[in-house]
């Protein structure tokens, strides 16, 4: 898995990060801490969905949504420039279930991914959220779970399919 994440982290900040930066999100050596699972509310069959959770205190996040308009303007919105970054924030979405085996064992590096990177927007859609299967048709996610997508100034500029890695 930390193949995987490197290779979405390369992409997304390619050109944002100091040259020679360390991967911190590689280090085997860093001990990171579990979070409870919160409850979410957004399951078809009114279940409630255990996901790994942000702490309150954490400077990072991963925003949950579950329709194709909501990634287009979260993707739209975060290629604006600012002052401090001219061309737009870098966007990763993750598409995943909570039920695939392959998918629980990502979570967690998608977790460390957001904390290490906390000017990047995270993304996450779970395919047994209320229209999920609408949003993974229109953004030709596969079968291959876990998959993400990166943006960066509006437009895909990689794809990771599979859990690869």
């Amino acid at each position: 898995m930390r193949i995987l994440f490197c290779t979405i982290l390369n992409v997304a900040l390619s050109g944002i990060l100091v040259s020679g930066s360390p991967h911190t999100h590689c280090s085997t050596s860093g001990a990171f801490v579990k979070f409870p699972p919160v409850r979410s509310p957004l399951p078809s069959d009114g279940r409630s969905l255990a996901l790994a959770s942000t702490p309150p205190d954490q400077s990072y996040m991963i925003r949950d949504f579950s329709a194709f308009e909501q990634l287009t303007e979260i993707v739209e919105l975060a290629s604006q420039p600012l002052p401090q970054r001219p061309d737009g924030v870098v966007v990763v979405a993750a598409y995943t279930s909570t039920s695939r085996p392959d998918c629980a064992a990502a979570a967690p590096g998608l977790e460390r991914l957001a904390r290490a990177n906390p000017d990047t927007v995270f993304l996450r859609c779970c395919e047994e959220y209320v229209g999920a299967d609408l949003l993974f048709g229109r953004a030709k996610v596969g079968g291959a779970l876990p998959t993400y997508d990166v943006f960066k100034g509006g437009a895909r500029v990689a794809r990771v399919e599979g859990g690869a890695g």
